[in-house]
């Protein structure tokens, strides 16, 4: 008997046993592991990529509120500041989906709400120390979860430009929302029901 034919026959043997149930149950559970891990890297890294963003639109709000009172700049920033915030809002909600571990959800809550925080500052000064706190809470959430930053991401950044591409471009992540309705209600404030919003899958590219 030649090699090729006892190999044949050795393979017609393993076809014909029954594969016991513990096999697919097994893959089931590794390719369910695999798209909860995927789904905690999408949410991570998006709420990581898009907290610096809402912390600059509450501290250009803060800079035109100060220099620029009950002007159409100040509107503007006051709005823009309630856009960012909803879509901040709905990233970490996506990371309460994806995310069972309580540390994390503390952290991922607490980055949130320091950078809500810069909302209620007086002056430029105690905003720009608000702005501190949210990029150590910030810092201390991409540590735990070893979230990607995106190169143009503006993690550390305490001021933004003056005038001009504060924000990202417009694209499929950045739906219209009706965030600029919804009102400020302060840090701690919960999201809504993970049950309502929708599953994530996408992985977004790692790049620290």
């Amino acid at each position: 008997m030649s090699g090729t034919e006892a190999l044949a026959i050795a393979l017609g043997i393993a076809l014909s046993l029954p594969i016991p149930s513990s096999v697919f149950i097994y893959l089931r559970t590794r390719r369910r592991e695999r798209e909860q891990q995927k789904n905690r890297e999408q949410a991570h890294d998006a709420l990581v990529n898009w907290l610096p963003y809402y912390r600059r639109a509450e501290l250009h709000y803060i800079r035109q509120r100060v220099e620029h009172p009950g002007t159409q700049a100040a509107r503007d920033a006051h709005s823009a500041s309630f856009r960012e915030r909803s879509t901040a809002q709905g990233k970490l909600l996506d990371v309460r989906i994806a995310y069972t571990d309580p540390r994390i959800l503390m952290l991922a809550q607490r980055a949130f709400d320091l950078t809500g925080q810069i909302h209620y500052a007086e002056t430029p000064e105690q905003a720009a120390q608000d702005a501190a706190k949210a990029i150590e809470a910030l810092r201390a959430f991409i540590t735990a979860t070893g979230a990607t930053v995106h190169p143009t991401t503006p993690l550390t950044e305490v001021w933004p430009p003056d005038a001009g591409e504060l924000l990202p471009q417009a694209s499929a992540d950045r739906e219209a929302d009706s965030g600029q309705n919804e009102l400020h209600t302060g840090p701690g404030t919960e999201v809504a029901s993970p049950k309502t919003a929708p599953h994530i899958s996408r992985r977004n590219e790692v790049d620290t």
